[in-house]
């Protein structure tokens, strides 16, 4: 069977654990209730094992193995390498030299087969075949080279991707030799590719393990069996980012060697959620405000850096600059309390083309007030004559004066790019299709930050990757990521399809 669990309120208990049919590793510094299920399911089996990977509790991303060997990363000490091979004597426990070190995320392994990272060095490769045992195939998971993190599989059964295809699940189960599950994107009922495994399966007592796998609008969880239990062991190593590229609840997930997939990220500013507030996303500029830490910071810049400036800045000596802003590609509108500062430093640091203009609008919180992509501005009813004519002016947008489920702050009530729209979950069936209508866009009703009708505050979003609150649930996400299209999207080809417009304007 299976047990769901969590690791400090965490529920990416595959980040803090990992399961093999010999040996369970487990992170340090959990709560006694983490230990206890598993040491209930494994005392006896096999050893559980506490410890840390090169002084962080990520363990599972960062090693891989299998009843055969343990492989860790360069940055493991000497003391945690000792540990490891103190506690888990029948075992080969080698720490090897690869600059891919998230091992965890580019091996996935059974007793018998290995798929691994395109990238990994041939002499990783080598010693992966050598001390886990097993054949090794270079492969992506639905085209993505994180293997270790977008599936997880036994020797009797496993978990891919929901995106993968069905020539791709078919490939893999006859290179895995046993079945292999997914979920369609279509929330359909789960599909399984089955082959007669052609390995024995190993005599000793297996676990089983729990996969938790976020989908379309829902959360699914599916077990399979990897051995015969007598009593109902079970334990729980979860996939881990399935459709989207980080966590910042832990400052490690900053690093880039994490941030893998330009999807959606969940994130923080000063234990605040609320990153909307503190940050404006357009498909030619990023804001984010000044004061924060640097893990905020550098999750913005590994995501966008190279592709467009990531500005730190204030607006009116505040950092709440997401909700005094409003900005698209050509443009960005501030309020009459920026000081000439502020405004000369913004204009100093964003690209040329983009007109940086400040107002003089009464309703000075612009980012409340106005909803924008590239081509079409939502408005506060109560904006004055000129303010719309500059907004249509600056930004080269058509503008409407409109409210979202009868609220007059259509900034803060919506989200959207010119690939789709998020609004209030109130929100009409009549009104939502009015405001498809308008904006040329599929428009979703939904939420944000586990359950803020707040969506402007919660998130940030352009056409190609979208900043969401660290509250923000696998549903959510799943959602966001969907309406906006971001697994569609390529930076590269809209960043050029914006340049070539942009010459075309000029000449």
């Amino acid at each position: 069977m299976a047990t769901r669990l969590q690791f400090e309120n965490n529920c990416e208990v595959g980040a803090f654990s990992k399961l093999t049919n010999a040996y369970c590793l487990v992170a340090i510094g959990g709560s006694e209730n983490f230990y206890s299920l598993f040491e209930a399911e494994l005392a006896g089996v096999i050893p559980v094992v506490k410890t840390s990977i090169s002084g962080i509790r990520v363990i599972g991303h960062l090693c891989a193995g299998n009843k055969n060997g343990l492989l860790l990363p360069h940055t493991t000490t000497d003391q945690e390498l000792q540990h490891l091979r103190n506690s888990l004597p029948d075992q080969v426990v080698q720490r090897i030299e690869e600059r891919l070190c998230s091992l965890g995320n580019c091996i996935a392994c059974n007793d018998h087969v290995a798929l691994a990272h395109t990238d990994l060095d041939r002499e990783t490769e080598e010693i992966i075949g050598d001390v886990l045992g097993v054949e090794v195939f270079r492969h992506t998971i639905a085209d993505n080279i994180m293997v270790g993190s977008y599936c997880a599989f036994s020797n009797r059964g496993g978990l891919v991707h929901p995106y993968t295809s069905i020539e791709d699940l078919d490939e893999l189960s006859t290179l895995l030799q046993v079945p292999l599950w997914f979920r369609h994107h279509s929330n359909r009922a789960i599909c399984d590719k089955t082959v007669q495994p052609t390995v024995q399966s190993s005599t000793k007592r297996n676990t089983l393990i729990c996969f938790s796998v976020s989908v379309s609008v829902s959360l699914s969880i599916r077990a399979f069996s990897s051995g015969n239990l007598s009593s109902g062991a079970a334990a729980i190593s979860a996939a881990h980012q399935l459709f989207f590229s980080s966590y910042l609840q832990f400052d490690y997930l900053g690093q880039r060697f994490l941030s893998f997939s330009i999807m959606a990220t969940r994130l923080q500013f000063e234990n605040n959620c609320e990153v909307g507030v503190f940050s404006k996303l357009t498909n030619a500029y990023c804001l984010v405000a000044i004061g924060g830490s640097e893990s905020f910071y550098s999750v913005f810049e590994a995501e966008l850096a190279g592709v467009i400036p990531v500005v730190k800045t204030s607006i009116g000596g505040t950092r709440i600059i997401g909700r005094l802003c409003a900005g698209n590609k050509n443009g960005l509108l501030l309020p009459h309390t920026t000081t000439d500062q502020e405004l000369q430093h913004l204009r100093n640091s964003l690209p040329d083309q983009v007109v940086v203009q400040r107002i003089d609008e009464r309703l000075s919180a612009l980012g409340n007030c106005i909803a924008c992509n590239d081509h079409v501005a939502l408005t506060h009813t109560d904006l004055d004559r000129e303010t719309e004519e500059m907004i249509a002016d600056v930004l080269g947008v058509e503008v409407f004066r409109q409210t979202i489920a009868g609220n007059i702050l259509v900034g803060s009530y919506c989200a959207f790019s010119n690939r789709g729209g998020l609004v209030h979950p109130h929100t009409s069936i009549e009104d939502l299709d009015e405001l498809s209508t308008l904006l040329q866009v599929p428009l979703v009703a939904g939420t944000v930050n586990r359950g803020s009708e707040v969506i402007a505050a919660g998130m940030t979003v352009n056409d190609w990757t979208a900043f969401c609150g660290s509250d923000t649930t696998a549903t959510e996400l799943s959602v966001i990521e969907s309406v906006f299209k971001l697994r569609e999207a390529q930076p590269s080809a809209i960043v050029d399809e914006m340049r070539k417009s942009l010459i075309d304007t000029y000449v």
